[in-house]
């Protein structure tokens, strides 16, 4: 049977440290998502994202936070 276009299944997080969030959903897309971090240092407050990739593409989406004085504050996952 073959897979159905568009489904959505469980994101899983593959990395997530002081500097590094990277996460994968499974699916079939074509819906798609996005590694989202806030990073905070000697520079102040930046957003950073990951690529989009569709539900199922397991390379997975990766955000970091600049070198230096950083560290991420919050991290979430952005789907459409």
């Amino acid at each position: 049977m073959p897979a159905q276009a568009g489904w959505r299944g469980e994101c899983t997080v593959m990395v997530s440290n002081a500097t590094q969030y990277k996460i994968w959903c499974d699916g079939n897309g074509p819906e798609s998502y996005r590694a989202a971090i806030k990073c905070f240092g000697t520079s102040g407050t930046s957003y950073r994202y990951g690529a989009w990739k569709w539900h199922g593409d397991r390379t997975g989406s990766y955000a970091a936070c600049p070198g230096g004085v950083n560290a991420i504050t919050s991290r979430w996952m952005e789907l459409s």
